[in-house]
């Protein structure tokens, strides 16, 4: 349905609608920010992990969980020193687990062109489609691009000759052309493709909205809801 790149998440993830799972994304990112109790949000993050294990995203939360946690650990330490109560502290260090984790669940099971057949099935603004559309698309090729070029002027230039300026040429300004060319290739491609025209555009299939996405979108609601009235 979603490629190879997906092929390792579960069925009952991947064959989600993706608006559902885009809803569910920032319904939890809203339960986080309102959600000041550390026991309510402690509770519910672990079952969210729980469930993208579940899902089969364990793989791509592993890679930059260490960096998340270092975040967090150093949230926690300057709010509790800084003023802060240790339940305040320890609510806000959560809260970036929770932006790592929702933002998983829904672009590590989400392909970018079902993402968009369904934006364009619900007839939202050609400009809000491709905004998100590109937002999927450009940062992890940018990320890619700079990565490549960081590596190749790793190999080309030993640790005690990287000065400031060669590192402004062998790094930064390939990364700049590379970034206009590649808004060049998009823009190109969106014109070549008719966004923005009067047209009627078809579509390759239909993404339906079914009885089992409102059950995941309540399930979730009522088991937030519960979480947050007991704790």
């Amino acid at each position: 349905m979603q490629g190879s790149a997906f092929a390792g998440v579960a069925p009952f993830l991947r064959e989600l609608h993706p608006i559902v799972k885009l809803i569910t994304t920032i319904l939890i990112f809203i339960y986080a920010l309102a959600t000041p109790s550390p026991t309510a949000l402690l509770l519910y993050l672990f079952l969210l992990w729980g469930f993208l294990l579940l899902a089969g995203l364990g793989g791509q939360l592993r890679g930059p969980l260490p960096y998340v946690s270092a975040a967090a650990v150093i949230v926690f330490v300057v709010g509790w020193l800084f003023g802060g109560t240790f339940p305040m502290a320890l609510a806000a260090a959560v809260r970036f687990f929770y932006l790592f984790f929702s933002f998983t669940l829904f672009v590590g099971s989400t392909s970018p062109n079902e993402f968009l057949r369904a934006l364009h099935q619900a007839r939202l603004p050609w400009m809000l489609r491709v905004g998100l559309l590109i937002t999927m698309r450009f940062i992890p090729v940018l990320k890619e691009d700079m990565t490549k070029i960081i590596q190749s002027f790793s190999l080309r230039v030993d640790k005690g000759q990287r000065r400031l300026g060669l590192m402004y040429r062998g790094m930064l300004v390939p990364f700049l052309f590379r970034m206009m060319s590649l808004s060049d290739q998009i823009a190109m491609n969106l014109q070549m493709r008719g966004f923005g025209t009067k047209r009627q555009q078809t579509r390759y299939r239909d993404v339906s909205f079914g009885s089992y996405d409102l059950f995941f979108l309540l399930a979730n609601l009522v088991v937030m809801g519960t979480i947050r009235w007991r704790f």
